[in-house]
């Protein structure tokens, strides 16, 4: 799915984009989610340096708390506009504070790079492009999608004491087929072939001393514990629901949830925005992406799977979608 909003909060087609054929030198800043680190944006970094010849620098940051130096005793750090304005700083120390720059986020990074674009540093992002998690995703988990609420179980899990940390990284520590690390990988991106080296980086990541805490915190300081509640009170109903429809022997009408706050959290983004999402993300549904944006924009839907050429392409399709994040966006191709 590929969005273009304007200044004017209207739809834009990509014939209408602000030109960025200025931007030739503007670094690309990369923010990653869970479960990852700076390493997953690899692909397409040495595909930008590869293209551009050089001329364009790729930084790839490690979330705030994924390290030993950054993980803070504070609490309320983890919240998306805390690491926000961490990010900028440490953009700032690198870059400059009156730098310009691409954002490419992709999961909680999506999230950070939406905060940076709507409001830390509008006036220096030149463009937007998130990936798995649209940008007003509170409001959309307000309109409980029914198949995104199905998804998010996990969320309402990471609420739990120490139950996560436990399983995502002990449980099957002798056997690391079964740890939880891996399921979450695999039950996520099912056609996603990832190297051994990679997935090992992760794992050695968030095995650091308070770092797999440190990730689920964020969930906690973000959803909070009337998340869990919420979650169980909406499954209870849905489960009452198919029981009462069982037992009167005919199938009742579909549960329709409030859409009350959609609009809410919505924003206008003054710079051109990418969104892309997978048609089989096992964490965060495509669908959801309708939800969460303006009922007034019409987005524009194209199918990266169909040219994907199988499961092990995952290169292919990450050139595919710089090349055409590229062209969208008017960022220089080399």
């Amino acid at each position: 799915l590929q969005y273009y909003k304007d200044s004017s909060n209207s739809v834009s087609n990509k014939d209408n984009l602000p030109d960025n054929s200025n931007d030739e030198k503007l670094p690309v800043i990369f923010l990653h989610g869970f479960p990852d680190n700076a390493t997953g944006a690899r692909l397409v970094a040495s595909e930008i340096l590869e293209s551009s010849s050089g001329k364009r620098r790729c930084l790839l940051f490690s979330c705030p708390g994924y390290d030993l130096t950054s993980i803070s005793p504070s609490k309320g750090r983890s919240t998306i506009d805390a690491v926000a304005e961490d990010y900028l700083v440490a953009i700032n120390h690198v870059l400059g504070e009156k730098s310009r720059f691409h954002v490419v986020g992709h999961d909680w990074g999506a999230a950070h790079a939406s905060c940076l674009a709507r409001k830390q540093a509008p006036d220096r992002i030149a463009s937007l492009t998130m990936a798995s998690v649209p940008h007003n995703m509170a409001a959309g988990m307000k309109a409980f999608p029914k198949e995104q609420f199905r998804k998010s179980w996990y969320m309402a899990f990471f609420q739990l004491p120490l139950l996560p940390e436990w399983w995502i990284f002990f449980a099957g520590k002798s056997n690391r087929k079964n740890d939880g690390l891996r399921w979450l990988w695999r039950s996520w991106s099912p056609a996603y072939d990832f190297d051994s080296a990679y997935f090992e980086s992760v794992r050695r990541t968030l095995s650091q001393p308070g770092v797999i805490r440190s990730a689920i915190n964020m969930y906690r300081e973000n959803l909070g514990i009337s998340f869990l509640i919420q979650y169980l009170a909406v499954q209870t109903i849905v489960g009452l629901h198919w029981l009462i429809g069982c037992l009167r022997g005919c199938k009742l009408a579909p549960l329709k949830f409030s859409n009350e706050g959609r609009e809410e959290h919505d924003s206008t983004f003054s710079m051109p925005v990418l969104a892309i999402t997978g048609e089989n993300d096992g964490c965060i549904d495509t669908r959801l992406f309708d939800v969460t944006m303006s009922s007034t924009h019409t987005p524009k839907k194209e199918s990266l799977e169909e040219e994907n050429g199988g499961d092990n392409a995952d290169r292919d399709l990450y050139k595919k979608v710089y090349r055409r994040g590229c062209s969208l966006l008017r960022i220089p191709n080399a």
